[in-house]
């Protein structure tokens, strides 16, 4: 088991916690916020956040064992960066149900917009042909 200090930054304040790097692109961060206690799953790009008591009843026999086997480097506290991403999670799981929709379809049609851009920029195969 490996432990490395980093130094945490003022907007990392509200969330006190450890990370658990398991293998390269997954982590485990559980950390407290505003008094409850979470858990999240780093994979790759993916952040997925739950109550600490669910995670552990779920997933936390999973950690133990890594542990075990010497795969888990602790870093305490939360790097600043974690942190970031941590507040980015809770802000979208404070959006009201009914607005996720719309966020969803907005970037929906972000991405179309973006497609028929580049489409519109690339030139026509008769174009090509000649």
């Amino acid at each position: 088991m490996k432990t490395t200090g980093i130094e945490q930054s003022d907007e990392a304040r509200g969330i006190r916690g450890t990370l658990l790097r398991v293998d390269a692109g997954r982590a485990v961060a559980i950390y407290l916020r505003e008094g409850a206690a979470y858990v999240a799953e780093f994979d790759g790009s993916r952040c997925a956040v739950s109550s600490a008591t669910a995670w552990f009843a779920v997933r936390g026999r999973r950690l133990a064992h890594a542990q075990r086997r010497g795969e888990v480097e602790i870093v305490s506290p939360l790097p600043a960066e974690i942190a970031t991403l941590l507040e980015q999670a809770h802000a979208r799981m404070a959006l009201p149900a009914d607005l996720r929709p719309l966020k969803r379809l907005a970037g929906f049609f972000g991405g179309l917009a973006w497609l028929l851009r580049s489409l519109s920029a690339t030139p026509s195969r008769s174009a090509l042909i000649e």
